[in-house]
């Protein structure tokens, strides 16, 4: 079943780390818009704190070695120098999360700018000293080792894996919540439910899907391969075509505004599919689902600008087949 707090985030049915991304590097501002990914990645967490004592006793412990008596309030954001600030009658807990993206200077505990410009010099503001509670920052997404900056104030990292329940199951609402982190970014949670050590034939197997890809683009033009933890499969480029080619019709119906054209691949929806996306302006997502539909080989969608094309993988016998046949939609 799809994360429900996904579901929240993205407002549609078919989302994968492939399409988040796609939607952020198109964008005004793509930096802004993958700030709201972590910010709903904060909310969401927590939520969960706040709704499930288990998780709040077990997230306390990883990133900061207390018991989940020890914090009385969660605040989400209440400053520019904490995403999540959890307070409790001695403690104080600051922390910032990332999702894939730079620990910029003002951020990190390590760094001269942290402590005079920072957010360190922010935290020693709020909390000064005539504050009794002991005050620590923790950066979650990120490993490095723990220590003290020069003015006091005690910092660690914590990794995502180090979130991961070890030895026992997760309760339903984290199951749904790290669902929608590994989607998000943090792609450990989408993984942690592998039990095999090698991986030699799928490897294999997914030099041969590369092949059969390419074969079923013969005369377009192939970019480099988009590939992630949820989805595998290669770019199609708009530049190459020849007057008058399939290549050449496709660019026309599909209008596209940046180098690539389109992506055809795999990914994991609610079952492995078979996907063809083409990124299109907005104004010509009905003209391109109109074609889409008329192939009559799968289910349409749309997402962003970007519209799509669906099968369940399993109900296909020939792949190279279908991947053809959507790629000479004109």
């Amino acid at each position: 079943m799809k994360s429900q707090f996904l579901q929240l985030f993205t407002r549609g049915r078919y989302v994968t780390t492939r399409s988040i991304a796609y939607k952020e590097s198109k964008a005004e501002s793509p930096l802004a818009k993958h700030e709201e990914r972590e910010r709903f990645a904060v909310a969401a967490i927590a939520f969960c704190l706040e709704h499930d004592e288990g998780f709040k006793s077990h997230f306390l412990k990883v990133v900061a070695h207390l018991s989940g008596a020890a914090i009385k309030t969660i605040n989400v954001e209440p400053e520019r120098w904490g995403d999540l600030v959890l307070e409790g009658s001695n403690e104080v807990v600051v922390l910032e999360f990332k999702l894939g993206a730079l620990l910029v200077e003002h951020q990190d505990p390590r760094k001269p700018l942290f402590k005079t410009v920072g957010y360190g010099a922010d935290i020693k503001r709020k909390y000064g000293e005539t504050n009794s509670k002991k005050v620590r920052y923790a950066v979650v997404g990120k490993d490095f080792d723990a220590g003290t900056t020069d003015d006091g104030l005690d910092y660690c990292a914590v990794p995502w894996s180090a979130l991961l329940y070890r030895g026992s199951s997760e309760p339903k609402l984290v199951q749904d919540l790290y669902d929608c982190l590994g989607t998000l970014g943090a792609t450990v949670f989408l993984s942690r439910t592998m039990t095999r050590k090698t991986a030699t034939n799928e490897a294999l197997g997914a030099m041969d899907l590369y092949k059969l890809l390419s074969t079923a683009a013969n005369g377009f033009q192939i970019g480099e391969a988009d590939s992630g933890i949820d989805h595998i499969g290669l770019n199609i480029l708009k530049k190459g075509a020849a007057s008058g080619s399939s290549h050449a019709r496709l660019n026309a119906l599909v209008k596209p505004t940046s180098r690539v054209l389109g992506w055809i691949g795999f990914e994991r929806l609610e079952k492995l599919s078979l996907s063809v996306w083409y990124y299109c302006p907005m104004e010509e997502t009905k003209t391109v689902k109109k074609k889409l539909k008329q192939l009559g080989i799968g289910e349409v969608s749309e997402d962003g600008g970007a519209v799509g094309l669906s099968s369940v993988a399993d109900d296909e016998s020939d792949h190279e087949a279908w991947f053809r046949k959507a790629l000479l939609v004109v």
